[in-house]
């Protein structure tokens, strides 16, 4: 492994996650690397929506969601048949 990617490595791995316009820049820097947000990075807008909702709040969420479509198709579709 190169002297340049391990460096890369440490200081992403060791650096404050609390640093946001320095996650910005990063995003910004590498956005069109192939394969620099695999393995679990995450851009800095797909973090904060992470941390948006809990858990059991985005299974809520879900749920409403789903009701919601099946109600919009249902209604749809009896419009279409009458």
């Amino acid at each position: 492994m190169s002297t340049l990617k391990r460096d890369h490595q440490h200081k992403h791995r060791h650096r404050d996650r609390q640093e946001p316009i320095q996650d910005y820049i990063e995003w910004t820097q590498h956005r069109y690397d192939p394969g620099y947000y695999v393995d679990g990075r995450l851009s800095p807008f797909m973090r904060n929506m992470q941390k948006l909702w809990s858990p059991p709040e985005k299974r809520r969420l879900r749920v409403v969601l789903a009701v919601m479509f099946l109600v919009l198709m249902s209604v749809i579709i009896w419009y279409r048949l009458n």
